[in-house]
């Protein structure tokens, strides 16, 4: 199996009545409480081709730097690190409920292998001096709850992130509750807040795909705003608040939603979908 991976660590077990978010859910929950309700009733894994894009380079940056933290050197070649992207997005093909068109399935194989390469030549290179790759850390919030999450990569200078799909900006980066989630985590991890956290976006564009780094900070009254957003968003869960995003959230399509074409709350879906 392609997605298998040699001695891969796993979240520590639950506590009974500690409500426990993963990063990944707790922005679901944030952007749109009904992706996140629904999501939890699918049983079954369903993608977009743009997911399944990110997923693949996502892995592939995996294996590349899990390279790095074995061997010391500069990781997978650029070959290795195309295959590992293209194998993933063909196994996940076999594996998933995918919502678009064969077409752009097929389409999308081409963007993973060139995605791909754009990673290993532009992103990869400047990732080093690491100390984890995508290792689960959970932390204690509150008596009752917890948030877990596995950043893409932490060095000695912070933690980072890797994202594929539509580009960032430094605006953006800075006020990024995933990166200030990994800086509670990094804390929980080693004992201190990470120097800074930055977001490596690689992004599809006319002339090929982009890739920046966008450098950021985070101070300790940013840390205590994402503990009161944690505990808001521990208080609507609890009493089962699952809201539509606001008008005109661009992720709320086909194109970034799983569940745009079965969603109870979308207004002109067949006139309005981008």
């Amino acid at each position: 199996m392609v997605k298998n991976l040699e001695s891969e660590a796993r979240y520590p077990g639950q506590t009974a009545g500690v409500l426990r978010l993963s990063q990944s859910s707790l922005e679901r929950y944030l952007k749109c409480g009904l992706s996140y309700l629904l999501d939890r009733e699918l049983k079954h894994r369903r993608c977009t081709v743009p997911m399944m894009i990110g997923s693949a380079v996502a892995w592939a940056a995996k294996k590349d730097n899990r390279e790095k933290l074995k061997t010391g050197a500069k990781g997978l070649l650029l070959n290795q690190i195309i295959e590992a992207g293209v194998s993933f997005y063909e196994e996940e093909q076999e594996e998933s409920e995918i919502m678009d068109a064969k077409s752009v399935v097929r389409k999308g194989l081409d963007e993973t292998a060139k995605a791909s390469r754009s990673f290993a030549m532009y992103v990869s290179p400047n990732v080093q001096d690491l100390i984890e790759a995508e290792q689960p850390i959970v932390a204690n919030i509150a008596a009752d709850l917890e948030i877990a999450g596995t950043p893409d990569y932490i060095n000695r200078d912070g933690v980072g992130d890797l994202k594929t799909g539509r580009p960032w900006t430094q605006d953006r980066a800075a006020v990024s509750r995933q990166l200030t989630v990994y800086g509670i985590l990094h804390r929980a991890r080693h004992g201190v807040y990470p120097n800074r956290v930055w977001i490596d976006s690689l992004s599809s564009t006319r002339s090929g795909w982009l890739a920046q780094r966008l450098w950021s900070y985070r101070n300790p009254e940013d840390y205590l705003a994402m503990i009161d957003i944690l505990k808001r968003a521990q208080d609507g869960i609890e009493k089962q608040s699952f809201q539509a995003p606001s008008e005109g959230a661009w992720y709320c399509s086909s194109k970034w939603c799983v569940h745009y074409w079965d969603c109870p709350a979308i207004i002109g879906r067949r006139k309005n979908n981008v």
